[in-house]
């Protein structure tokens, strides 16, 4: 068992003056002349993982790398780096004022060939951080094998907790972990497999993977985080590997739909996932989240008063497991286009969020301005740019800091204010929605709903 021990020590500076003599030390013996040798720089390979509940997009500076920005359970891949040399690390978050420093001049030294695994933990009030050292993998063959690692970072779980690995029912590994630890690296075969986790005392099911079937020669490092989804029992595992993160597709956990309406002209419509009746909205209406089946299956939508001719209908409408998700109905030219939409329901008492989705249609492409109230848009840079739904870059969330705001929406790559000033007043620890509409069909007048954490005036 390898415990991820809390890096200690002295503080340093910053080294980009002993890079770059190691550097111009190591370039001068290049050439092409007889007798030269290819020069091989020995690095190493650090990761930066963000696992800190209650915080915002955290900015991590290791050295003179390019500053990282991670939100929530987000990592870096592998970035390279000079071994033997320490590294000073800061990590700080937005303020009121100015920036936070998190985490004040921590040395990171990595050694010669080893991938080195930061994880950024605790709280807010009491960060923690913990490290996995693993050797380059050496005696891994990525053509014929996959490579297994198992951490524990869930805070809302401390204690010990088991992790499962197997295959049609035969238990291939098993690793029993406290907060902090992870296990030895181990390789199975190319398959399809099953991971889960219990609690280590009352062998109750924490979570399960459902069915997983790595690609050829990754190397996941399955790790416990708190989790702040549907459902659940407080803790979901994330699929870290050389490149950064990403979700178990097939994880056994339920979604929850909303449904949006903002299709100008359409009578009041009835929403469905997997037989799952989730609202009947008029224009402009925001309907509660409820609990469906996460995965691929059926959404409908139709006219309330007329269920048996659907105006959208897919049978292959996927629905995020573990995610909160609103259900956007928007008119197009071939009639009603749905899209699902995550959101995110964490709240951070350092930040507001503010979710800003594109339901305008006829518009297309537009800004978002965000300024303090009664200021200028004139000679700041847009928050967002949103390209109008059904499109993938159609949505953006936002951190601010709680404070009254104007929003304005304006042609995009100009300052053509197409509606606003919109007076917002956001809260740290607050989720907020703004959806941007055309409200008259076929139309290009712009405005905005507010829904979430707004009051009912706006």
């Amino acid at each position: 068992m390898l415990l991820l021990s809390p890096i200690h020590g002295l503080s340093g500076r910053r080294i980009g003056l002993a890079l770059g003599i190691a550097m111009s030390l190591l370039a001068g013996g290049c050439g092409t002349e007889e007798g030269y040798t290819d020069i091989v720089i020995p690095s190493g390979f650090i990761r930066t993982v963000n696992a800190i509940p209650d915080s915002p997009a955290l900015l991590v500076e290791i050295g003179t790398q390019a500053p990282l920005l991670l939100n929530y359970g987000e990592s870096s891949g592998f970035i390279a780096s000079l071994p033997n040399l320490t590294l000073d690390m800061d990590v700080l978050h937005r303020g009121v004022d100015e920036d936070v420093l998190l985490i004040d001049d921590e040395p990171v030294l990595v050694d010669v060939d080893e991938e080195f695994t930061l994880i950024l933990a605790g709280t807010l009030a009491a960060p923690q951080i913990f490290t996995i050292d693993n050797p380059v993998a050496g005696g891994f063959n990525p053509a014929s094998e996959v490579l297994f690692q198992f951490a524990h970072a869930a805070g809302q779980v401390p204690g010990p907790v088991t992790f499962t690995l197997s295959q049609a029912g035969t238990t291939l590994s098993q690793s029993t972990l406290s907060f902090g630890q992870s296990d030895a690296r181990f390789t199975v075969a190319p398959g399809n497999y099953q991971i889960t986790v219990r609690d280590e005392a009352t062998d109750t099911l924490l979570w399960d993977s459902g069915d997983y079937t790595p690609a050829l020669g990754a190397q996941p490092l399955v790790m416990l985080l708190d989790y702040f989804g549907p459902g659940g029992n407080n803790v979901r595992a994330v699929n870290i590997d050389v490149d950064g993160e990403r979700p178990f597709t097939n994880e056994d956990l339920p979604a929850a739909a909303r449904s949006v309406h903002l299709a100008a002209g359409i009578d009041p419509i009835s929403a469905t996932v997997q037989d799952v009746e989730i609202g009947t909205l008029a224009f402009t209406e925001v309907g509660d989240s409820i609990l469906v089946p996460g995965g691929a299956g059926r959404v409908e939508m139709t006219l309330a008063d007329d269920p048996d001719n659907p105006l959208f209908q897919l049978d292959t409408f996927v629905t995020t497991p573990g995610e909160f998700q609103s259900l956007v109905a928007v008119s197009v030219s071939e009639g009603l286009s749905v899209s699902a939409v995550i959101e995110n329901r964490r709240r951070i008492p350092t930040v507001a969020q503010l979710a800003v989705i594109n339901g305008a249609t006829e518009v297309s492409t537009i800004d978002i301005y965000i300024v303090e109230q009664g200021g200028s848009i004139a000679d700041v840079l847009p928050r967002a740019r949103l390209d109008a739904l059904p499109t993938t870059r159609s949505s953006e969330t936002l951190q601010l800091i709680g404070d009254n705001y104007d929003l304005y929406v304006t042609t995009a790559g100009t300052r053509d204010v197409l509606s606003g000033p919109h007076n917002i007043s956001l809260d740290n620890n607050g989720t907020y929605s703004v959806f941007v509409i055309n409200p008259v069909a076929g139309e290009p007048d712009i405005d905005v709903i507010l829904a979430d954490d707004f009051s009912p005036d706006g």
